[in-house]
């Protein structure tokens, strides 16, 4: 694609696009970039190959957190379907359709795509997405009205949404720390919407910031989680992660986002917002 001018090629030394593929010891550092020719063109290349340009890959058990504990759940008396829009007639009940906001919930760790974060030229950390269509059936079919493209935490996390349900204090505390925060750029920030999460969960952000701190601060971050415990170990960890190309505060607002997305399907729960999801889920952890 080099040689074709679709990408540019900027290498740490002088070797030849050829040298370099013969090569794959090679230890030159090198940088490829998308020429203006790839920019104009990437939607037409995207639907002519949609083999090469499909998701990334994703975890086989993304949904995994789609079962519930059966005392979390009223009986259903929805009708569903096999096909679009998989629900024939609803059941009024909130508590009948605990499982599917569980199933939502799930559903947000799905294979997303990769948006750039302006200033582009400074190469920020990219932001995970979702476009989410409205719209209306028509028979099988989906007739889309409008839509919205929202940002999804980069963090996969580990706990189901009834690990959530019934956390009514923290859910509180929770809201009023998301409604207080604006652009939070260091741990303490988020200090108090950190109480929201399972330990579990915590244990998943951890693992997340981690990648995100050099190699030289390795033994500082070890010595930060043996001196610490919950909350207070997220906080030094943050603070360990670097300020340059903004990934401290992406690694901050991934954090928000989980948040903000437990927050809203836990509501959605408790209203009985959420009559199907699909995939449809038939487990029920007992």
């Amino acid at each position: 694609m080099v040689e074709w001018g679709w990408l540019e090629l900027f290498a740490g030394g002088n070797a030849t696009v050829g040298e370099l593929a013969q090569d794959p010891e090679a230890t030159v550092m090198w940088l490829l970039q998308p020429t203006e020719m790839l920019k104009a063109n990437h939607k037409r290349l995207a639907e002519e190959y949609q083999d090469i340009f499909d998701p990334p890959n994703f975890p086989d058990n993304w949904g995994d957190k789609i079962t519930l504990d059966v005392q979390l759940i009223s009986e259903d008396t929805s009708v569903y379907d096999d096909e679009f829009p998989h629900i024939l007639a609803a059941d009024t009940r909130a508590s009948a359709h605990t499982n599917n906001a569980a199933a939502h919930y799930g559903n947000r760790d799905a294979p997303r795509f990769p948006i750039p974060v302006q200033p582009v030229d400074k190469l920020h950390p990219h932001q995970p997405a979702h476009v989410v269509m409205r719209g209306a059936s028509v028979g099988n079919d989906f007739q889309p009205h409008s839509g919205s493209v929202r940002q999804v935490s980069e963090i996969i996390s580990i706990c189901g949404l009834d690990d959530y349900i019934g956390t009514k204090k923290k859910l509180i505390r929770a809201t009023t720390a998301l409604l207080d925060i604006k652009d939070p750029s260091n741990g303490e920030d988020i200090a108090n919407l950190l109480n929201l999460f399972h330990i579990d969960d915590l244990i998943a952000i951890v693992d997340f910031i981690r990648s995100y701190i050099l190699p030289k601060d390795a033994m500082a971050f070890e010595r930060s989680q043996m001196e610490n415990t919950k909350v207070a170990r997220v906080l030094e960890a943050i603070n360990l992660v670097p300020t340059a190309r903004g990934k401290r505060k992406h690694v901050i607002r991934q954090i928000v986002l989980l948040a903000s997305a437990i927050v809203q399907d836990v509501i959605a729960s408790s209203s009985g917002e959420i009559i199907c999801a699909f995939p449809r889920s038939t487990e029920v952890k007992l």
